[in-house]
């Protein structure tokens, strides 16, 4: 397994229905996902993930029946050392909207053989405008992967219809826990 560079893990996250699926099929149908290997976590028994996503190549592998920050994170670490080996460009990482992303970073960055391999490249959290504030205020799954984001996509602003000052207000909040945090607004339906 000698490898010149570590390849670019980009770990997605959000909370249950922020859009993390739509966006992949999104960049999966525009074409930029060539050479990427995208792991979908799974909470449940039944891969609906793996079904909206649209493909059943070698690309997409499926980590199912429990969440990836925890009870499958052997699973993981096993998947991305077999990735190592099949000469993607790139990984995505998509947790399911219950994961806390810590435990997904360590595995990255604190397990030998998978930093030799891997370099953490973005932890892009996905935000749904439509119920951001309720979310952030009630679950702290969502602060923690809100906390954690290198960027935040917003979402469903088509259907959110928020003043700027509700939008503000989320920036706000997610800045406190997160200074450093880029924002970007995301139409899914049409801005890819």
């Amino acid at each position: 397994m000698s490898q010149s560079a570590p390849i670019p893990v980009t770990i997605l996250t959000g909370f249950l229905g922020a859009g993390k699926t739509t966006l992949l099929n999104r960049l999966h149908e525009a074409g930029l996902l060539h050479r990427t290997a995208v792991i979908i976590n799974e909470f449940g028994e039944v891969g609906l993930d793996r079904q909206l996503f649209g493909s059943t190549s070698d690309e997409v592998v499926e980590l199912g029946n429990g969440c990836i920050c925890c009870t499958v994170r052997g699973a993981l670490v096993d998947t991305l050392i077999d990735l190592g080996e099949r000469g993607f460009d790139h990984v995505v990482i998509e947790t399911t909207g219950l994961a806390d992303p810590a435990p997904v970073v360590q595995a990255i960055i604190g397990h030998p053989l998978i930093s030799s391999l891997y370099r953490l490249s973005l932890i892009m959290t996905l935000v749904d405008l439509v119920h951001g504030e309720a979310t952030f205020a009630e679950f702290a799954e969502a602060r923690m992967q809100m906390a954690m984001a290198d960027r935040i996509l917003f979402t469903k602003s088509d259907l959110a219809h928020l003043p700027e000052a509700a939008i503000a207000r989320l920036q706000t909040a997610i800045t406190a826990i997160n200074p450093t945090v880029d924002f970007v607004k995301l139409d899914l339906q049409t801005d890819l």
